[in-house]
């Protein structure tokens, strides 16, 4: 190997005899002479060296000069000054320049000369052995920092080293971070042992290990799965270490289970498919999930692969579908067609045929179901529609069809012939109008009115007036309700025009004010003779002496008293159901009933009630009889208490007094009126509660005072905030 060197010596001769001794003591030497350090730093600039050999005296500038030159210009050229004998302070400032040797002149030329061409030989081969090196260490130095892989070393004790950049963003951790971890420190708890096993397997086996993939948990916890492969470097002086290269397969494992389950759970909506899936090849069947099987009539799909298509087509095809023909298809196409399932018998079936790839291959698939049931369900329905056309043409009651819809609610959709003879026009003119527009309520319509109700689903009833085509008024009795039209949510409304009905109504009603008014004329000259009647036989009772012509007046007077209550009662009684029921306040009602009573011996104790009764405006009537009741009957009671408790989904009104009681054998006579006349007034009570459903019955203990309970069903009582 040639080493080119520069020797630098201000006297000619030296110069030349230096160059030639150098050449021919080292034939791989080959020398060039400058005779100045200026002439040295251009011959350098112009060509390339190995190394400089220079004299220390020289003329302009020295030895040291120049070598703080060329350190400056050529960083570690080696450079070798000579110096005179006892020169040792130039020699120390030299190698604190960087000089790499110094050699002291005199002695033996040749043996100094000799020594020389040693010296360059070491410095060179020691600064290629650094140059080799230092390109080796940035060789590693760019491996190390490959950004694609991670590259980690590994001592002895398991003490990570050094970290590439990839390394550390796999591990989740800064450098300073692992200073004080070790490699299985990184490992999840559960596999070290295995990993310590294969860390010790890596330094014995030369060969290193396999590639294996582990758990490692990262900085911030979470867990990576990483790809490791660990090999050993030995090297002279220095102990062993293991390169470990880690590639980060996390999310390619992540994808790889996703594709799994989602392979999976694509089999999984397959197979519980309600709808067949069959793929062929042309014609013949390589697929098929167990709702086609049982569609076919198969027992399982490993019944059907390898069968052609055709097994279950019609004879002719025609019917069949594009899908089962046996070629792919132009375009995915859904279709209906007939099928025979391997029982014999026909299904019609809806499906849709698409190419698709199979195991490389071109092939069809098939989804199809039966639609045999939903195609004659639609005949029927047709069918049904059929008559409920007639039907709906034909009812002798009005019925119209109405929109339901937020933006669209109350315009006629269809009406009946009966519908439409009520307002006087042809049904086909009723269609499209606003049901606003046949009404004669001005303020707010009937069916608005009722839209909330409607669409809690309760079906509607009541009475309003609508107007016929000449704008005429006439009353209507109504019920609507929500129905499916179609697919469609509708009001179904039937109408009935009560116009006659009215008339009768109102004749009947003032012939009934009549017969009211004769009755209460009739009803007012009977009591005033009664009255008088009464006033004679007290005055006869008084006047006579005879005991036998006294007891006839007293049985008169008793008789007497019974025809006034009988003509009374009759006037109560006619006003029972002459008016619809109201909502009574409790509380108020049997205040209101007992004071109707006048003076009594009892006190009335009546607790906080915050009910409402639906009941007959004769309702607190009901508590007037209760407490005539108990004046009547049990003159020694004190009080009369009466309270309200809900149970069962009732509410219970109890009216209870402390004296003497009802015997057993008169608790169910007591609402009963007798031949005698009385029983009359809790009679009345018990028909007043009737008229809305309400029950009384009498539930003494034998021993304690009378007990009556008025049983109130859910829909007529209602909880307020009165008396609270």
């Amino acid at each position: 190997m040639v080493y080119r060197v520069l020797y630098v010596d201000d006297e000619p001769a030296l110069l030349h005899l230096g160059m030639r001794f150098l050449e021919q003591l080292d034939p791989d030497l080959r020398v060039t002479g400058a005779g100045s350090v200026d002439e040295a730093l251009r011959v350098l600039e112009s060509g390339s060296f190995d190394a400089v050999v220079a004299d220390y005296q020289m003329p302009e500038h020295d030895g040291l000069v120049f070598l703080e030159e060329v350190r400056r210009r050529y960083g570690r050229l080696p450079f070798i000054l000579l110096t005179g004998h006892g020169c040792e302070e130039v020699a120390i400032q030299a190698l604190n320049l960087g000089a790499d040797f110094y050699l002291q002149k005199g002695g033996s030329p040749r043996a100094q000369f000799a020594d020389l061409a040693q010296r360059i030989r070491a410095v060179v081969q020691q600064r290629q052995v650094q140059l080799a090196l230092a390109r080796s260490e940035a060789r590693f130095r760019s491996y190390f920092q490959i950004p694609l892989i991670g590259i980690t070393i590994i001592g002895e004790r398991g003490e990570i080293r050094e970290a590439n950049r990839k390394a550390l963003e796999i591990l989740g951790r800064t450098r300073e971070m692992l200073q004080d971890l070790s490699w299985l420190d990184v490992v999840v708890p559960p596999e070290r042992s295995h990993e310590h096993e294969e860390f010790v397997r890596a330094f014995t086996d030369p060969r290193g290990c396999v590639p294996r993939e582990i758990r490692i948990v990262r900085g911030d916890g979470e867990t990576a799965v990483v790809v490791v492969s660990m090999a050993p470097v030995r090297s002279d002086g220095e102990s062993p270490f293991l390169v470990a290269l880690i590639e980060d397969v996390t999310e390619q494992r992540r994808t790889a289970r996703a594709l799994q389950e989602r392979e999976a759970g694509y089999r999984a909506v397959v197979e519980a498919m309600t709808e067949g899936l069959l793929i062929h090849v042309g014609g013949h069947v390589v697929f098929m999930n167990p709702a086609a099987a049982s569609l076919l009539g198969l027992d399982s799909p490993e019944e059907g692969i390898g069968r052609e298509t055709r097994t279950w087509v019609p004879p002719g095809g025609a019917e069949s579908g594009s899908g089962w023909s046996g070629a792919p298809v132009d375009r995915p196409i859904t279709e209906e067609g007939r099928l025979i399932r391997a029982d014999g018998r026909t299904i019609e079936v809806e499906m849709t045929a698409a190419n698709v790839g199979f195991q490389e291959e071109q092939a069809v698939q098939v989804v199809f179901r039966d639609v045999t049931e939903s195609r004659a369900q639609a005949r029927a329905l047709a069918e049904s529609e059929r008559r409920y056309r007639a039907i709906f043409e034909g009812a002798g009651e009005g019925i119209l069809l109405l929109t339901a819809e937020p933006d669209d609610t109350g315009r006629v959709v269809a009406a009946n012939r009966a519908a439409a003879a009520c307002y006087g026009r042809a049904a086909a003119e009723l269609v499209g109008v606003m049901v606003s527009e046949i009404e004669a309520v001005s303020d707010e319509t009937a069916l608005s009115s009722h839209l909330q109700g409607l669409r809690e689903g309760a079906w509607l009833s009541g009475a309003t007036e609508h107007l016929r085509r000449d704008g005429t008024p006439f009353p209507v009795d109504y019920s609507i309700g929500l129905i499916d039209y179609g697919g469609t949510r509708c009001i179904l409304a039937f109408i009935r025009d009560v116009t006659e009905r009215r008339m009768a109504e109102e004749a009947a009603r003032r012939a009934s004010e009549k017969l009211a008014l004769l009755s209460s004329i009739t009803r007012h000259d009977i009591l005033n003779q009664v009255t008088a009647l009464l006033l004679y036989l007290d005055l006869t009772r008084e006047d006579t002496k005879d005991p036998v012509i006294s007891s006839y007046v007293e049985k008169e007077l008793s008789l007497t008293r019974n025809i006034q209550r009988l003509i009374t009662f009759t006037k109560d009684y006619q006003d029972l159901g002459a008016r619809p029921p109201i909502w009574h306040p409790l509380e108020e009602a049997v205040k209101e009933g007992v004071r109707m009573v006048g003076p009594t011996q009892f006190a009335l104790e009546c607790g906080q009630m915050p009910y409402e009764i639906y009941a007959d405006p004769l309702f607190p009537r009901v508590f007037t009889q209760i407490a005539q009741n108990t004046a009547l009957h049990a003159p020694t009671a004190t009080h009369l208490r009466v309270h309200a408790d809900t149970g069962d989904g009732r509410l219970v009104i109890t009216c209870e007094d402390d004296g003497p009681g009802v015997s057993d054998t008169n608790r169910e006579e007591c609402f009963r009126r007798r031949p005698d006349g009385t029983g009359l007034g809790l009679c009345l009570c018990r028909d007043i509660l009737s008229i809305t459903g309400i029950e009384i019955r009498e539930a003494s203990e034998p021993g304690s005072g009378a007990r009556f309970e008025i049983l109130v069903p859910a829909r007529d009582f209602r909880r307020t905030d009165r008396g609270q």
